[in-house]
């Protein structure tokens, strides 16, 4: 487990206020069973969820997947992504905002993680 700071500890069991923005100065990764998915010193925080660079993650290890209808509804244009390494899958574990709104524009095409993804420094 990826030992969090201060700040981010409990990142994904605390209560999220709509349109928290939090840049952290602090190195953070995203893991998936050991293997390293992003690893940035420039990440962002919205609404609970911790962003990372497109230049920062393992873009080799992403699938996009087909919008499902809720996807096509939501105002921020989401892409998901299944992360998918030899024989191994996790479905839908990763996201970014294609056109996302104001709220949102400061994580445009920032990736961020779910589920079965360790995020933390």
């Amino acid at each position: 487990m990826i030992a969090a700071p201060a700040a981010t500890a409990s990142l994904r069991r605390r209560r999220v206020v709509p349109g928290t923005v939090r840049e952290y100065g602090v190195r953070m990764r995203a893991l998936w069973h050991g293997l390293v998915l992003a690893d940035s010193d420039s990440t962002r925080e919205a609404d609970g969820y911790v962003y990372f660079p497109r230049d920062a993650v393992r873009l080799d290890l992403l699938q996009a997947v087909a919008r499902t209808a809720a996807d096509r509804r939501c105002p921020h244009g989401v892409q998901f992504y299944d992360v998918v390494e030899g024989g191994r899958r996790a479905p839908r574990c990763a996201w970014s905002y294609e056109a996302p709104g104001p709220a949102l524009r400061h994580v445009a095409q920032w990736i961020g993680f779910q589920d079965e993804v360790e995020v933390g420094a």
